[in-house]
């Protein structure tokens, strides 16, 4: 990674080398499993109770199996993605907590960011 500052002053780095700083801290951390997402509102499930979301595996190219290449995801698509690397029915993800939601989705954002960059740059 090149440390690329601003011009107005050296000790400052600038939006392009921030976002791309936390990008590879994000593709670190998605690195490291198993990722557990503790429920802030458990999911009734039957005669089970689900408190947590185990995600042990890296996303491999059979859970992308319906779901369109594009910049951006859609929360749907998300949360398939999220039951297919959890190990659960798509009926679990589909009740999370918009909160719970959230952060399994950063979980699935993770995943996909900490990837090579595939095709040709975009041209300017």
């Amino acid at each position: 990674m090149t440390k690329k500052i601003s011009n107005e002053n050296p000790d400052i780095l600038d939006d392009e080398t921030l976002a791309e700083m936390d990008a590879e801290a994000q593709a670190e951390e998605a690195r490291k499993l198993p990722i557990t997402v503790t429920l802030n509102v458990p999911i009734r499930q039957g005669s089970e109770t689900i408190t947590e979301l185990v995600f042990s595996r890296r996303v491999v190219s059979g859970d992308m199996r319906g779901i369109p290449m594009r910049k951006e995801m859609h929360w749907d698509e998300a949360m398939l993605i999220a039951a297919r690397v959890a190990g659960v029915p798509p009926s679990i993800t589909s009740k999370l907590d918009f909160d719970d939601m959230a952060e399994v989705a950063g979980v699935v954002g993770r995943f996909l960011m900490s990837g090579q960059k595939i095709g040709p740059e975009p041209a300017e």
